[in-house]
């Protein structure tokens, strides 16, 4: 099985919400190979949703445990209630949960750690970022 994404048709912008810096950076790395502008990962000690949806991202992946008042999930509902961006949650944990908390959202996939390229590849496609 290759580890390789395929390319986008243009460059989409990312923007990856993760408070383990690895985890970002890996997902980063995975995303950048197959050509997509991705910004630096931020980090709960700064996250500002008029910096993270200025300029609009093209798809946005959230972390469900960020380490602060607010998870993941309740990011998601107030970013989604501003403007309508796919949302990719990213978690560390079993994914039914999550699925039905995040229901009334629009969540395109829960992409589960560590990242394994099939799996976002296929979240990917589903999103329309290629």
């Amino acid at each position: 099985m290759s580890d390789n994404l395929s390319i986008p048709s243009r460059p989409k912008r990312v923007v990856i919400l993760e408070d383990e810096v690895i985890s970002a950076l890996h997902l980063k790395k995975h995303l950048q190979q197959a050509g997509y502008v991705v910004d630096n990962p931020i980090l709960r000690s700064s996250l500002d949703l008029e910096k993270i949806l200025s300029p609009k991202p093209d798809i946005l992946f959230v972390d469900i445990n960020l380490g602060i008042d607010m998870d993941g999930i309740e990011l998601a509902k107030q970013i989604s209630s501003n403007q309508p961006i796919p949302i990719v949650l990213i978690t560390g944990y079993g994914a039914t949960e999550i699925k039905n908390r995040a229901a009334s959202l629009p969540i395109v996939g829960i992409l589960e750690k560590p990242v394994r390229t099939p799996l976002l590849q296929e979240i990917l496609r589903k999103a329309g970022m290629f």
